[in-house]
């Protein structure tokens, strides 16, 4: 299963569909060898670690996630992934991509180097950074 098809359920109202597919996110992320995190989770300080939060109801953040399990990133890095929508406050984010600030678009990406977070970024930038890493791999 791809992170794709968290939306396709034909039948379903779209209320109904977010939240299937945000049940079904953890249970696929463990599938595609990328590491549910939330809030106040312990993380790796040694190696590289990426940190990935998308939006359930944007295709083109789910079609990113499946790339990047595809090509797997993962080998070379510890990559964690969060649901946005589990994010209640601005605050909160704070706790997830330190200094990221006001956060406007999708996917957030944090990336950290022998535990300390070396570059944070948001939207365009984000997929930029995602799509070099992608390509380095």
């Amino acid at each position: 299963m791809k992170f794709l098809d968290l939306l396709r359920n034909s039948g379903k109202s779209p209320y109904d569909m977010q939240m299937m597919a945000q049940r079904r996110f953890p249970h696929l992320a463990a599938a595609r060898r990328l590491r549910l995190w939330r809030k106040n989770n312990v993380f790796s300080h040694t190696g590289w670690r990426i940190l990935i939060g998308v939006a359930m109801y944007s295709e083109p953040d789910l079609r990113m996630l499946d790339r990047l399990a595809d090509d797997c990133i993962s080998c070379r890095a510890h990559v964690d992934v969060f649901d946005v929508s589990e994010v209640t406050t601005m605050e909160d984010l704070e706790c997830y991509v330190p200094g990221i600030g006001l956060v406007c678009q999708t996917p957030l990406v944090g990336i950290w180097h022998d535990g300390k977070l070396i570059e944070r970024m948001q939207g365009l930038f984000a997929w930029r950074r995602l799509r070099e890493l992608v390509e380095m791999g």
